[in-house]
């Protein structure tokens, strides 16, 4: 008998290639939703359909149920669309760790590129307060840029 039961709100990453298939026509889907994965149980046909119903970028709302193996399992047909309200609520905006991520990423290329210029003998040697405020100012546009991009990416459907 099932006894943990979790409700899973975020935006769809990803999903796996295929379904692993099951006799009776039955098989599995792995789906990520903010950075976790996530194994839906269904119908084969259904799970063909479902990237269609809910691509990459859907903020969704399902119920997962753990199996007699003690796995957890997407319970069938509990996924929905939500709004960005019922996905963050108020004071939480998206996964915490994963802005941070991204700007560490965008402040560590800006210091490999500080760093290139200062290597360089043909670049005007620059104070160590220069040297801060343009790794601040790449880091900044960096991140900007990432994000914008990002935003992109994901009306087009491809984030």
């Amino acid at each position: 008998m099932p006894d943990k039961k979790n409700t899973i709100k975020g935006e769809i990453e990803g999903w796996g290639r295929e379904p692993n298939k099951f006799r009776g026509g039955r098989g599995s889907l792995g789906i990520k939703v903010e950075g976790e994965w996530h194994n839906l149980i269904g119908k084969l046909e259904d799970l063909a359909k479902i990237q269609e119903k809910f691509p990459k970028g859907t903020l969704i709302q399902f119920e997962e149920e753990e199996n007699k193996r003690g796995y957890l399992d997407i319970v069938e047909d509990s996924i929905k669309k939500i709004e960005k309200g019922q996905a963050y609520p108020e004071g939480k905006s998206e996964p915490s760790g994963k802005k941070e991520i991204d700007f560490a990423v965008c402040y560590k290329s800006a210091v490999e590129i500080q760093m290139g210029i200062l290597r360089d003998p043909t670049q005007k040697p620059l104070t160590r307060i220069e040297v801060s405020r343009e790794i601040a100012d790449q880091t900044k546009q960096f991140y900007l840029d990432f994000q914008k991009s990002k935003e992109d990416l994901k009306k087009e459907g491809k984030w």
